[in-house]
């Protein structure tokens, strides 16, 4: 849902970039950033900044708006030579999104974690 932590920050860095894709493989409760980004937002307001909303923002339970894991094209545009990476969520839960991108979208994709960086 974005609501807090981590996740403020690699939104904050990544959501101004065009190139970026921001999967929100679940849920986005009424009110949350989450549910925000996944309704067509263009701006939002994270840490006391305005942001622009430039990546492409995947919502993989879909609705009336967004793709589901059957049609989701509007992510699957961006080039496989780019990084993905799971930063959030259980262990068996970002493994299975790693397996989807990888297998659906043909993304080199793996989970992050602790202490390594990324430059995408």
């Amino acid at each position: 849902m974005a609501s807090g932590g981590r996740i403020l920050h690699h939104l904050f860095r990544r959501l101004p970039d065009p190139k970026a894709t921001i999967i929100f493989p679940g849920y986005q409760g009424a009110g949350t950033l989450g549910y925000v980004l996944v309704h067509d937002a263009h701006q939002v307001r994270i840490m006391g900044d305005n942001i622009p909303v430039k990546a492409t923002i995947v919502n993989l339970s879909g609705s009336a708006r967004t793709p589901t894991t059957t049609n989701c094209s509007a992510g699957s545009e961006r080039s496989t030579e780019a990084a993905s990476y799971a930063v959030h969520g259980e262990p068996e839960s970002a493994a299975a999104l790693v397996e989807m991108a990888e297998s659906g979208f043909g993304w080199q994709a793996d989970v992050a974690h602790r202490g390594t960086t990324a430059t995408i």
